[in-house]
């Protein structure tokens, strides 16, 4: 099969083009979880508990500290809104209200696009265990 000049320019020019569209998410630096810590902790009385979020990303470096865009108190699957148990402000500084088992998340973009073409979101749970 004999292919012409304006064939070979026409593959050559898809072909930049696929890679630099599609391939740009390989260099990208992603997020790929996001833990935070404590894990798991039971303050004394009046005390207020400070976590914070580490990042596991696909290029160095790994893992790295994040400042998540929200922190909140959820349920466990850190989807749903919690309880009410504690109260978490935007640095990740929980206070606790009353008694009782609750969990904070923070949510943080990894970096990555969605199937959408939105920006792609990690959270991470601890679960905060008030007096």
């Amino acid at each position: 099969m004999k292919l012409g000049r304006f064939t070979i320019s026409a593959v050559l020019i898809m072909l930049v083009l696929a890679v630099s569209c599609g391939g740009g998410s390989i260099d990208r630096r992603e997020m790929l979880s996001l833990t935070l810590q404590p894990a798991f902790v039971t303050p004394t009385v009046e005390a207020d508990v400070q976590f914070n979020a580490t990042g596991i990303f696909n290029k160095p470096p790994s893992p790295d500290k994040v400042n998540p865009m929200m922190w909140v108190e959820t349920a466990l699957d850190g989807l749903h809104g919690g309880t009410g148990i504690a109260a978490v402000d935007q640095s990740g500084l929980a206070h606790c209200n009353r008694s009782g088992t609750t969990w904070i998340t923070a949510t943080a973009m990894s970096g990555a696009l969605n199937k959408f073409g939105d920006p792609a979101l990690v959270r991470g749970t601890a679960q905060l265990n008030c007096p």
